[in-house]
């Protein structure tokens, strides 16, 4: 719940012309920082207010909140099945891992501001 919450929120904070541009930036601006640089360039100095202001929810409390949940689905799914404990545990560093990645992927994305 919290998760849906928390995305909710940021869609809403970046509004549809941020948002929609949020996807080219994620996939292309960590590893050539001029793609973020010309979508960014492109907006609005309301849009890039609205940028900014996401990173309140998106910095560290959702990439925690989507990686807490994925777990907890994990652990659930490999209790209930009874399943052996190493791809379990392999699976909760992948998802921790991902996490981590989005955290270093936002402050890549806050530095470039």
């Amino acid at each position: 719940f919290c998760f849906v919450v928390s995305q909710s929120a940021i869609g809403f904070i970046l509004g549809p012309k941020v948002g929609n541009d949020l996807v080219l930036i994620q996939l292309g601006s960590v590893l050539h920082p001029q793609v973020f640089r010309d979508v960014v360039g492109g907006w609005s100095v309301e849009e890039r207010a609205k940028f900014q202001d996401h990173f309140v929810l998106d910095f560290w409390i959702h990439p925690t909140l989507y990686s807490i949940m994925f777990i907890c689905w994990v652990t659930q799914r490999a209790t209930k099945r009874g399943s052996s404990p190493i791809p379990y545990f392999l699976h909760l560093y992948l998802i921790a891992f991902a996490g981590l990645c989005d955290i270093m992927e936002n402050s890549t994305h806050h530095e470039l501001l």
